[in-house]
């Protein structure tokens, strides 16, 4: 998929029926991220927990990026990550 337009990216909520996308995104691009083996369960799982928030990104229906946000109630925080916008250029 060609990017033309950044603009264009809407970011919505992940859906239990982006999971096989968002492992198939993550398998080719598998060197970016410090786990590699992810499966369809383990994106389900994660977007179930209370203290997570999982968004995907989207251009004329198609996902092209996704992030997830981890919050640390204890501690007042959150973590970011992964974070990835996929785009002709990350492919190449």
């Amino acid at each position: 998929m060609t990017v033309s337009h950044l603009s264009n990216i809407r970011i919505r909520e992940f859906d239990p029926l982006d999971a096989e996308c968002l492992v198939r995104i993550h398998r080719e691009l598998r060197e970016n991220f410090e786990e590699h083996d992810i499966n369809k369960e383990f994106i389900l799982d994660i977007s179930r927990r209370a203290d997570f928030r999982f968004f995907v990104a989207v251009i004329n229906h198609e996902i092209v990026g996704f992030v997830g946000v981890l919050f640390h109630e204890s501690v007042g925080r959150g973590e970011i990550g992964p974070c990835l916008l996929y785009t002709s250029d990350a492919a190449d």
